[in-house]
């Protein structure tokens, strides 16, 4: 395979991913250079520094995109966009040029297969429970794919990681005996409203409702609880309502996280429309449905497949062997290594969603360090301030009620007061008779 550039592109009709994106490319960019000398471009969201022929714009890009003079969602271009803004994309597109995204959209890579454009999507695996992320990895091209299994991650290793996630997580359940889960619950997981795997090929986000039946039947397997994503916001709220309206019954909140959950000796079916713990969840030897599909599968096989990612760790792909294959280059005689640590790409992507909640609770180490900091002093003096503001409550509350009695007093002498004062008033004298109806009666 013939690469004389490297060009970066991602969801050009989304601006809110292009931060992500620019910070995967930042992570490969070096060690992309020193494995071909070749230079990773921008992406064209910005004007400087983009791999594109010149004269490329992605304001007309997106003006292409428009009907009747408005810019359709994201949502709705995700699988498809017009033609017109499709070729101007493709007639920019430098020869020999591969291309390098993050999360790249259907609509991009049907684009680039239609014009024989070698491409390597990387997007983050749904597979969360390691010590540390993990990259997908996926392309269009045999011999990338070929090239890069090798140092990809295998199944016996990911085993181990949610073995080891296992165990942490039953150790501290079994310290936490009031979390009990009924019997044979099946568990609704939920997640972002608008996440890409949500996204049908006419635009529209799948919801729960759209698998009604499916859900009904399970719900009569046993009580269904549901999984909130942290992330959801007040859409965890909205789907757990309408789930308890398709199947009839309330839906309690689940008290436990993700990997308790997968990790629980409790018999337990999990249900939800693409979130990534369905997937995980085999990992744990879990029954878990899809109903909408998963997407970025883990794939494992040295051929590629539909949809699917090889698995590589974080240090693996900082170091420069993992790009020296993939581009067909030799390895150089000192080419940069990355040791392997635990939360490297957490760390560096500041992204700890789920994994934080199931290694922080409980841990000594973080109270620890909570009282190193002076949070025991800080939490001994809240707690006197609300023992004062407690106290200090009483005091007013006694205060009202002398008030109160003192006002009804002053109420009852007023009111004997003016009692008194009627009394002591002089009466009116008593008028005599009409003159002239004491001349009728002498008459």
């Amino acid at each position: 395979m013939n690469v004389s550039t490297i060009v970066s592109l991602d969801d050009l009709v989304r601006e809110d991913t292009w931060p992500a994106s620019e910070f995967v490319l930042d992570l490969v960019r070096l060690p992309i250079f020193h494995a071909s000398g070749l230079r990773v471009s921008k992406t064209p969201h910005r004007a400087d520094g983009h791999g594109l022929k010149p004269g490329f714009s992605i304001q007309q890009f997106r003006a292409l995109c428009m009907v009747d003079g408005q810019m359709p969602t994201w949502q709705a271009l995700h699988h498809a966009v017009p033609a017109a803004a499709a070729d101007y994309l493709l007639q920019h597109l430098p020869a020999d040029a591969l291309v390098l995204g993050h999360e790249m959209a259907p609509w991009l890579i049907a684009q680039l297969d239609s014009a024989d454009v070698a491409w390597v999507d990387l997007r983050m695996s749904p597979l969360r429970f390691g010590s540390d992320l993990v990259m997908g990895l996926r392309t269009n091209r045999a011999e990338i794919h070929a090239a890069v299994a090798p140092l990809a991650m295998g199944t016996a290793e990911l085993v181990a990681e949610a073995s080891q996630m296992a165990a942490r997580a039953r150790l501290r359940r079994r310290g936490e005996s009031q979390l009990r889960l009924p019997a044979d619950p099946v568990i609704f997981v939920g997640q972002p409203e608008c996440e890409a795997s949500l996204v049908q090929a006419d635009g529209r986000i799948v919801r729960a409702s759209d698998h009604a039946e499916t859900l009904q039947r399970l719900a009569r397997t046993g009580p269904m609880l549901y999984l909130a994503d942290p992330r959801a916001g007040d859409f965890a709220r909205i789907e757990r309502e309408t789930l308890e309206r398709l199947i009839g019954q309330r839906v309690p909140l689940c008290e436990m996280d993700a990997y308790e959950l997968l990790a629980c000796d409790d018999e337990i079916t999990l249900v939800g429309l693409s979130s990534g713990v369905l997937l995980e969840a085999q990992w744990f030897a879990r029954k878990a449905y899809a109903l909408h599909g998963t997407s970025a599968t883990p794939s494992f096989e040295p051929m590629p497949t539909p949809d699917g990612y090889l698995q590589i760790a974080s240090h693996t792909l900082l170091g420069e062997a993992l790009w020296s294959a993939a581009l067909q280059q030799p390895l150089r005689e000192e080419p940069i290594v990355v040791a392997p640590r635990a939360n490297l790409l957490r760390e560096l992507r500041n992204d700890w969603a789920g994994y934080a909640e199931a290694t922080l609770r409980g841990s000594a180490l973080v109270r620890e360090a909570f009282a190193q900091a002076g949070g025991l002093r800080q939490a001994d003096a809240l707690r006197r301030a609300e023992n004062e503001l407690a106290h200090t409550k009483d005091e007013v509350r006694q205060l009202r009620a002398e008030l109160d009695q003192l006002r009804r007093v002053l109420d009852e002498t007023a009111r004997i007061a003016a009692n008194a004062a009627a009394l002591a008033r002089p009466m009116p004298p008593v008028r005599g008779k009409p003159a002239t109806t004491a001349r009728k009666a002498a008459a």
